[in-house]
């Protein structure tokens, strides 16, 4: 099993080598999850670390979108996460549906009506 300084490091490289496969793109998502549910554990250098490749994802999410629907129809997937794990749901992220502040760790759903109701705090 591999620390979170690893998983870190192989997300971090993942993020900024789009060209994966798809399924190599589903194990970064897995590891992303990883890390959310040892975030508590993480010291202050590696959540800095993770907050920078978040960002790189961010940066990247078009591109990590055409990739991985390249391998799966979004629109026929069935994600158990919630939108607060929204490198599960990058298509939305994508389409403007998910608001990502990651300076305050805040995600936010745009509604019908163009408000975007906080989904994290």
């Amino acid at each position: 099993m591999l620390t979170n300084a690893e998983l870190i490091k192989r997300y971090g490289f993942d993020v900024e080598n789009i060209a994966l496969s798809g399924i190599e793109l589903m194990d970064t998502i897995a590891m992303r999850d990883t890390l959310e549910q040892n975030y508590s554990s993480l010291s202050k250098e590696e959540k800095k670390l993770l907050d920078l490749a978040d960002k790189t994802l961010l940066n990247n999410a078009q591109s990590f979108y055409q990739e991985m629907n390249e391998f799966m129809d979004f629109s026929q997937a069935d994600f158990s996460q919630p939108f607060s794990h929204w490198w599960a749901h990058i298509d939305k992220v994508v389409s403007g549906e998910l608001i990502v502040d990651l300076d305050n760790h805040r995600v936010f759903l745009k509604t019908d009506n163009e408000q975007a109701a906080t989904l994290t705090a």
